[in-house]
């Protein structure tokens, strides 16, 4: 995958080793190896989850796709929320709308505290 360097050299990203996405307006970043990158491909969060499912990204809420290789730990707040810790310490909350989905990605993998 193609990637904008904040010093907008353009590199390529093995898809497997990034952590997670977030979109923010119209622009999509990338983070691995505690490093931010602006994805130069063209498409929406949807379209990378699609695209990536089968190595692990999976959608978690409306500006989140998480390669869940990289989830080290669940915990489980208020209400039933799932809060995920990243292997970079970053926390990225579960939505309501694509808890059951995740549960079921993720279910018997030995993630859950």
């Amino acid at each position: 995958m193609k990637c904008i360097t904040r010093f907008r050299r353009i590199i390529e990203v093995e898809v497997s080793e990034i952590e997670y996405f977030k979109a923010e307006g119209n622009d999509i970043y990338c983070f691995l190896n505690n490093e931010e990158y602006e994805v130069k491909e063209d498409g929406t969060l949807e379209s990378i989850t699609l695209k990536y499912c089968k190595i692990g990204m999976i959608r978690v809420n409306k500006s989140n796709v998480i390669n869940i290789k990289y989830v080290t730990s669940i915990r489980v707040g208020l209400y039933g929320k799932r809060i995920l810790i990243m292997k970079n310490n970053q926390r990225i909350v579960v939505s309501r709308i694509y808890r059951n989905k995740f549960l079921k990605k993720t279910e018997g993998k030995g993630k859950n505290d």
